[in-house]
């Protein structure tokens, strides 16, 4: 595995782990080490994340990560935005 400068190292251990079919908890084991000899911006890895656009008004982007379940950040970021509009 080799991090590049301008990556992020929790994406490309992400994706290192992933197509290895390593199980979540080495993930975070190996990103605890690799953050301890480089910077790391995030603790969890963006594995999507793309532009809300409802009826042409921008509501921002929605971005989900390796911490919980697509659909769990998907269905928190709705109820914010129901309860902020």
């Amino acid at each position: 595995m080799v991090v590049l400068e301008g990556e992020e190292p929790s994406d490309v251990i992400f994706a290192f782990c992933k197509k290895r079919g390593l199980h979540s908890h080495f993930r975070a084991s190996l990103r605890e080490a690799v953050c301890a000899a480089v910077a790391c911006n995030r603790t969890h890895a963006v594995v999507w994340d793309r532009p809300i656009n409802v009826l042409g008004e921008n509501l921002g982007t929605l971005v989900v990560t390796d911490e919980w379940e697509a659909a769990d950040q998907v269905r928190t970021r709705c109820c914010r935005e129901t309860v902020n509009s």
